[in-house]
């Protein structure tokens, strides 16, 4: 949980890494909180806001490997609802 306080303006601002719906690891940065509760709050807030929908982790390259009554049925019965 970095958090780091800018001497310029006297700011707190935070800077993280998390995990987007693609599976590719980006970096984070928000700045301008007054208070280092604010940037921890905003950095734990938005780490468990951004968890990976099942329909954008399984590309259609995937299903390449079974056959296509299979792919057609997975996708029907298990990630319809979740979406």
């Amino acid at each position: 949980m970095p958090v780091y306080k800018n001497p310029k303006n006297l700011t707190w601002f935070c800077k993280f890494y998390y995990t987007d719906q693609n599976g590719e690891r980006k970096q984070k940065w928000k700045r301008g909180f007054r208070t280092k509760h604010e940037a921890l709050e905003y950095e734990k807030q938005f780490t468990t806001n951004t968890k990976p929908c099942l329909c954008q982790v399984w590309d259609k390259n995937f299903f390449k490997k079974f056959s296509p009554q299979f792919a057609v049925l997975f996708l029907r019965y298990s990630l319809a609802p979740l979406c």
